[in-house]
């Protein structure tokens, strides 16, 4: 189960921010889905302070990428 919202967080995330234009709108979103992420992930699993802090930086990362990658108009 986990692992299922883990998958759509990131696809949705994807998807969201590939129909974002400005960076800065694009920054909020990473900023709003790692938050949902991290709140997600504390309320669903047992993992300790750290695995959470670790899998969003991790989740983060991923966004980032996209988002330094994409277009800028």
């Amino acid at each position: 189960m986990i692992a299922m919202i883990t998958e759509a967080a990131l696809v949705v995330s994807l998807i969201v921010l590939s129909r974002q234009n400005s960076r800065k709108s694009r920054l909020l979103v990473v900023i709003s889905f790692v938050s949902i992420f991290c709140f997600l992930l504390s309320l669903l699993s047992k993992a300790s302070n750290y695995e959470i802090m670790a899998a969003s930086a991790a989740y983060a990362a991923v966004l980032t990428v996209f988002v330094s990658n994409g277009s800028n108009p």
